[in-house]
């Protein structure tokens, strides 16, 4: 049970097991009022304190919380990142059944992994997990500096890992729940290699240029 949803184990006539998420009936009314509310205290904020603009959390808050509220576009997000792992087995984002998905219900496949915070159940699966850390990074890397799309919701409730399979398969790990994803420009991108690049050498003013052109302002 999460704040938009909740999701069930269910099986498929052909025995398959799915993960079914149901939209609850009243939430989209409730987002749209709880945005209302806040855009009207960040506006009397702003009256108050004349150099603390919080409006832009409001407009980055209403673009994508509709999103999220469209099970179809998680579906379509949840796609396009699984393309980005293809050819790799150490990567994972269940399928979509898009016969039984509509904008308020998701099907897809079901996944029994362990919780990617829980150290010690990886270590009883034999699951180094340093090199679990190692596969995460990359993936964000992946998503992030090369596609400029990325999950924008990496808490450990999302976030999976299947023990090493037969055939020297490596640990899995699996990505979950993709109501929320972010497209980055070209630029964005470049700036945040730059960021990284001036925190490794500690070059503040690098740092501080970079922060500039990602937008960030004091």
């Amino acid at each position: 049970s999460a704040s938009l949803a909740q999701v069930h184990r269910a099986k498929l006539q052909d025995g398959r097991d799915v993960a079914v998420k149901v939209q609850y009936p009243e939430i989209r009314d409730l987002v749209h009022s709880d945005l209302s509310n806040l855009r009207a205290l960040f506006r009397a904020v702003g009256v108050i304190e004349r150099g603390f603009d919080l409006m832009p959390l409001i407009g980055e808050l209403s673009e994508h919380m509709p999103r999220e509220l469209d099970f179809c576009s998680e579906g379509i997000n949840a796609e396009r990142v699984a393309g980005f792992f293809e050819g790799r087995a150490d990567l994972s984002v269940p399928q979509i059944h898009w016969d039984l998905t509509t904008t308020r219900v998701l099907v897809s496949d079901f996944v029994e992994g362990i919780k990617i915070s829980d150290r010690s159940a990886l270590e009883r699966a034999g699951i180094e997990p340093s090199s679990v850390m190692q596969t995460l990074l990359e993936a964000y890397c992946e998503q992030i500096l090369v596609e400029g799309f990325f999950h924008a919701d990496p808490h450990p409730g999302n976030l999976m890992v299947l023990p090493p399979g037969e055939d020297d398969c490596p640990a899995t790990v699996v990505f979950l729940d993709f109501g929320l994803a972010k497209e980055l420009p070209p630029a964005s991108r470049q700036s945040t290699v730059q960021f990284a690049g001036a925190l490794l050498q500690g070059d503040a003013k690098a740092m501080g240029n970079a922060l500039v052109k990602l937008g960030f302002k004091t």
